[in-house]
């Protein structure tokens, strides 16, 4: 999957994650945006690296253990999947 292809299927399959657009691809937050300092909503970031392919950084995991977390992602199946544990993670750390 490229960025791009990541971005069509969250937009199509979770309402309440905003896409914005990123130089070389794109970051999914989730129900608003927060910039502020400290901010908690980034569920995730896709960009082209430079020697190909993609990096898909895990936005609540990595904020929860406190180090990057990036997946390689191969299928859409496996996308959902990433997508689904990143909202439970946010929702169990800061309520719903």
């Amino acid at each position: 999957m490229n960025p791009d292809q990541v971005k069509e299927f969250i937009a199509a399959n979770y309402s309440d994650v905003v896409c914005w657009p990123l130089d070389e691809g794109w970051s999914f937050w989730y129900r608003r945006m927060e910039t502020a300092p400290g901010f908690t909503r980034r569920l995730a970031r896709v960009k082209w690296r430079s020697g190909g392919g993609i990096e898909f950084k895990r936005g609540m995991t990595s904020y929860l253990q406190d180090r990057t977390v990036r997946e390689k992602i191969t299928s859409r199946k496996q996308l959902r999947r990433v997508i689904d544990e990143e909202i439970q993670l946010w929702n169990e750390t800061f309520g719903v």
